[in-house]
């Protein structure tokens, strides 16, 4: 959750609603955020920087 917040931060973006739970079954725990973005050029970038970070195993963007 640091890196990605950091990496937020860093593009002046904000998060507009965020849910986490813990999958106990799989061991990991899952993050729903909102985020919010200018256009598809930034989300594009910032899915991709997000799926670079350490033990991120997915990023799907949803419409």
């Amino acid at each position: 959750m640091k890196d990605i917040s950091t990496l937020l931060s860093n593009e002046k973006l904000k998060i507009a609603n965020m849910r986490a739970r813990i999958d106990n079954k799989r061991q990991m725990s899952i993050m729903d955020m909102d985020i919010e973005v200018n256009n598809i050029d930034i989300s594009s970038r910032l899915q991709s920087r997000i799926e670079q970070i350490k033990d991120v195993i997915s990023v799907k963007r949803l419409k």
